[in-house]
This record gives structure tokens, sequence and C-alpha cells, in this order.
């Protein structure tokens, strides 16, 4: 009798182990479990169920009076931890696997020129050309949120990943990467930029030729440098269109427009076939001569075209049949030849 008590109990208590075991079978789980926090970023951790205690933990350490099944976390002070939490419900215990709080890392924000610089100063100003294409391109991966700013002012309308310079200034950028929006990085040291102000410009006294001021010049004469004519002025002794380069201790460059040259005589222009139908052969000898000007007996001007070369055709097709005159001035508009011809 006393055996089959004993062996009663027995199996009594271990009903009561088991059964105990099958009500705590507890499986907490965090979430989220991947869970990677943009710079200045917070979120939360939670448990998927609710429990009736709960203890979080980070990096096997205790957190103080993180109770709840909800966990602020902040990419400044949890990013590449790892959190867990231990809870109880009908006084079972259990712990959930523990998941990493990782968080995003960029590079400092750069921006880069597609030219480099024709000269950088000792205070870091660059300095190019005026006809240089001259664009600056925020880095990856700041592609989104975009605005480019010239002396800490926004600049409207700039808001690509790249920026074409036009003038001078001193440039920054800000922007955000794709996975983080909300998060901005400016790069903040200025990039100053100067644009060369060089220009080619050419005044006349008789038959000398001044140039504006350079570093260096080469006149040419009908398309070809005349050699040894590198001074700031140059006398003409043969007929033809000139031109000066010039040149400066940048290697920036400029070409001045074409000054016709036709000796120190009066100036003459003739037109050809005359009468004419659809166009006419422009023969032009006339000091500083700059622009064709065609007009109508009642003074109404017709057509208008630059002097490109000292024998050059104009169309005049669409001119109404009578007689026209044909005019040749200067860069100042004084007329310096004149002809008549007829439009069949």
């Amino acid at each position: 009798m006393q055996k089959t008590l004993l062996l009663f109990c027995c199996m009594l208590a271990m009903f009561i182990v088991f059964n105990a075991r099958a009500q705590c079978n507890l499986q907490p789980v965090i979430a989220p479990d991947n869970l990677i926090l943009c710079p200045n970023a917070t979120d939360s951790l939670h448990t998927t169920e609710e429990y009736d205690t709960y203890q979080w933990y980070k990096d096997g350490k205790m957190i103080k009076d993180a109770n709840s099944r909800y966990l602020k976390v902040s990419q400044y002070e949890d990013a590449g931890y790892y959190f867990t939490v231990e809870i109880t419900k009908n006084e079972c215990k259990a712990t959930a696997e523990k998941v990493l709080v990782d968080g995003w890392a960029f590079a400092s924000p750069t921006m880069m020129s597609n030219i480099p610089p024709r000269y950088m100063d000792f205070y870091g100003t660059s300095y190019y050309c005026a006809k240089d294409s001259l664009t600056f391109t925020f880095m990856q991966p700041y592609t989104t949120n975009v605005q480019w700013y010239n002396n800490y002012e926004p600049i409207k309308g700039a808001n690509e990943q790249s920026y074409h310079v036009t003038g001078n200034g001193s440039y920054t950028v800000c922007g955000s990467p794709e996975v983080c929006p909300d998060f901005t990085a400016c790069q903040n040291l200025a990039v100053v930029v100067v644009f060369d102000s060089l220009k080619a410009t050419v005044t006349r006294e008789g038959n000398t030729f001044i140039a504006g001021k350079a570093q260096n010049y080469q006149w040419s004469l009908n398309g070809r440098d005349i050699p040894g004519a590198t001074g700031q002025k140059y006398t003409a002794e043969k007929r033809g269109i000139y031109r000066v380069k010039v040149w400066d201790k940048y290697t920036c460059f400029d070409v001045s427009r074409p000054v016709v040259y036709l000796g120190l005589n009066k100036g003459m222009v003739t037109a050809s076939p005359n009468p004419a139908a659809s166009f006419i052969n422009v023969h032009i000898e006339a000091e500083e001569a700059a622009q064709i000007i065609i007009s109508d007996v009642y003074g109404s001007r017709r057509l208008q075209a630059p002097v490109s070369s000292l024998n050059q055709r104009i169309a005049v097709g669409t001119l109404n049949a009578g007689t026209y005159l044909l005019q040749v001035v200067d860069k100042n508009n004084n007329v310096v030849a004149t002809t008549k011809f007829l439009k069949q």
C-alpha cells in the first residue's frame, strides 16, 4: 500500500512539472530585427506580443527603467549594440533572441569639379578662363534634396546633383542620401571661383592698331600669324583683315573682332551682278568696315549683314524689284562706302 501511494505521488509531481513547463513555453520576439537608423534618427524596438513584465538589456547590461513593451533607441547612442528583453507572463519567464541596432554611416559631403582650375592662390581661390565650362557635382550618396548656394544664399532652381557655374562666387551645397532623406549634410567649406575677364579689343590710330592690356599678344593677317608681331601695338603695311590674340598668366586667351585695313585711302564698295536677281557679290575696299546695310529709295532698311570678308555674297531674292542703296558702315555706324544696285 505504501509503495502504491509513493508511486502515485511521484507520477503526480511529474505531471505537475510537465504541465508547468508546457504553460511556460514562451518565445518572445523583438521587432524589427534589422533596424538601421539614419544619422541623428530615433526609433523603437518592441515585442511582437504583449507580456506582464519587461526588462531590456543592451549588450548584456540591464537598462535602467526600461520596463515597457517598447524601447526607444537612437543612432547616436545605440547604433552598433545588441539588445534583448526578458519578459514574464503568468509567472513564467523567458528571454528574446538578441537583435542588432545598426546605423547608416556616410562619407563626408564633397563636391568635385569637371576641370581643374587654371590657377589657385594662397587663399584657395580657384581661377578659370572666361570660356571655361565649369560644372560642380555633389558626390554620392547625396542625391536627394540637393540645394546649391552662392555666398551662402540658395541659388534658385539649383537642385540637381550637378551645377553649371556661370559666374564668380563662393559655392557650397547641401543634400541628403536617398536612404535617409530627412538627414541633410553640407559641404560648408566654400569653393571660391573667379573667372578671368580677359577681353581682346583693338583701337586704331591711322595704320597703327593698339590692343587692350594683356600679358601676351599675337597679331594675324588674313588668318595667319604675323612673325614677330607680338607687341601691344602693330603698324599695318598691307591691306587685309587683322586680328589680335591675347592671353594672360593663366593661359586664358581671347581673339579680337576682325579689323579691315585697306590703306589710308577713301573706301569704296561694288555690287555685282547689277542688275541682280537672287544674290549680289559685294567687294569692299573700306577702312574699319563692320556692317553692310541695304535700304530702299525711301530710306527703309531691308537687309543687314556683318562684314566677314572683303568679298562676300548676300542673298537678295526676298527683295522687291527696284533700286536699292548699299552702304558699308563702321562699328560706330559711320558710313565708309556707298553704292547702288538694281533688283530685277
